[in-house]
């Protein structure tokens, strides 16, 4: 353990500050994290010094696919992309069709880093967008995003985030007003039975046409992604889909009710969608 934190800081140290190209050390550490079995966190922090040493991510995009760290320890079902089960990838190659220069919405987006339905068409595309999440200690660390730290709900103002931590490091974030009774017993089971620990945190809510009028970012939304789980139809509500009109709409669907997957397939298919594609975890919903 002493060795690999050596390796890894040395790693990160001599990203930060040699102010050399990404590519070059990432080529310079490939026989080091090789040898070292890197956890899914240690990775996430040698993802924020890349990022925080290449700004405009050309580099990285272009090596992040064959070195060592896409295949490290927690990192293995990222090979093919950032998103679970291949969620970007399949935007990327078959509904964007290597669109360039396009505009996304990551609702829930927390940090910004892996697991992330928006990172490589950033990255990789050159697209631009907005971050949300209400959840303030999750510093946004993507280049060329704009990050609202707020929920998107359906009841607009102060709000209360429940937010349930198990001790092997999987979460769950959602919004009191959105818990069903169902996940209240759920919530409360996970506390007893795993050591789950719960906080309840004061957040803002605002509506999504709202947010994107303040940031005068128009409202041409080439990709809304929502990953809230059980939150999920309180969020759909608030963005207000009839006014932002988005291209394209991912849900995340793991931890959602059986009855609100249901609805957002109806509410979708009600406002000119069709569902493209369901993926572990996700349905893809493109406008006719």
């Amino acid at each position: 353990a002493e060795e690999r934190k050596v390796g890894l800081g040395a790693g990160v140290k001599s990203i930060r500050g040699s102010g050399a190209h990404v590519a070059d050390v990432i080529r310079r550490s490939n026989a080091t994290w090789r040898a070292l079995e890197i956890s899914h966190q240690e990775t996430h922090s040698i993802l924020l010094a890349l990022l925080s040493a290449e700004r405009n991510g050309a580099a990285l995009c272009k090596t992040l696919w064959t070195q060592p760290l896409r295949e490290s320890k927690g990192y293995e079902k990222y090979r093919d992309g950032f998103s679970l089960h291949g969620a970007d990838r399949y935007l990327a190659d078959e509904i964007f069709l290597g669109k360039r220069d396009g505009f996304f919405v990551d609702i829930g987006a927390a940090d910004g880093l892996p697991p992330s339905n928006s990172l490589l068409l950033e990255l990789c595309y050159g697209w631009k967008g907005l971050c949300v999440d209400p959840q303030i200690h999750h510093t946004n660390h993507r280049p060329s995003c704009s990050t609202v730290h707020t929920a998107i709900s359906a009841t607009e103002g102060a709000a209360k985030l429940w937010h349930v931590a198990s001790p092997d490091g999987k979460s769950l974030s959602v919004l009191e007003s959105a818990i069903s009774n169902e996940h209240i017993d759920e919530i409360a089971a996970a506390v007893d039975m795993f050591g789950a620990k719960k906080e309840e945190l004061h957040v803002q809510a605002a509506h999504l046409p709202a947010i994107l009028d303040t940031l005068k970012a128009g409202r041409e939304v080439d990709l809304l992604a929502i990953s809230v789980g059980s939150g999920m139809k309180d969020a759909i509500k608030g963005c207000d889909i009839p006014s932002v009109r988005p291209a394209v709409v991912v849900v995340g669907t793991e931890l959602c009710p059986p009855a609100d997957i249901k609805w957002a397939e109806d509410f979708l298919t009600r406002e000119g969608f069709v569902k493209r594609r369901r993926l572990p975890g996700s349905l893809v919903f493109q406008r006719l």
